[in-house]
């Protein structure tokens, strides 16, 4: 999937002619931005992460070999960059509120953060289905977005299913652990 030197005219232009490159921009952009849009649950930052996927694809036409899946990788590492930059922008926030709110119950930004940190653990399809299914987007939608059948699908969603809560109880019984421990040295 990566880059491959393919037959690149020694004299030609490096750019891809119109003719070559707008159908298959046509073709996989909705696409690339449904699938972001499943992934990330945000149209807006999957249209950001297709847009910057189909222009490095444009620049670098002649050196990757396939197209299409080049794409799509390109939109998840998009999404999972701004997911990090979100985490971190969230860490400060969570520590400035802490500080200001110290012994407050768990807010919800901070609940919705740690569920963002379970999805993580997931596969990058788990992930994808888990947050179309969080986002309530039909089985049919999200089986089109990401290429995969319905029956794919429910499989995904039930694998994510189980490892969230395989995640969870082994969560649980960390904090159990650190709260006995706590408990016997007071």
């Amino acid at each position: 999937m990566g880059h491959k030197e393919t037959n690149r005219p020694d004299d030609g232009p490096q750019l891809p002619p119109a003719a070559e490159f707008d159908p298959f921009f046509d073709l996989l952009y909705p696409q690339l931005v449904k699938y972001g849009a499943v992934v990330w649950g945000s149209i807006p930052d999957a249209e950001e992460a297709a847009a910057d996927s189909m222009t490095y694809l444009y620049r670098h036409w002649y050196s990757i070999e396939n197209k299409e899946a080049y794409a799509r990788t390109m939109v998840t590492r998009s999404i999972g960059r701004l997911r990090r930059d979100e985490a971190r922008h969230a860490d400060r926030l969570d520590r400035a509120e802490h500080a200001n709110r110290a012994g407050n119950p768990i807010s919800e930004y901070v609940q919705r953060r740690w569920i963002t940190e379970l999805l993580r653990t997931l596969p990058p399809a788990q992930q994808a289905v888990m947050a179309g299914f969080l986002d309530q987007v039909p089985t049919a939608d999200i089986a089109a977005a990401l290429g995969k059948t319905e029956a794919a699908v429910r499989k995904n969603l039930q694998l994510a299913r189980r490892r969230l809560r395989d995640e969870v109880e082994r969560q649980r019984a960390r904090d159990a652990v650190t709260s006995a421990s706590g408990k016997e040295a007071a």
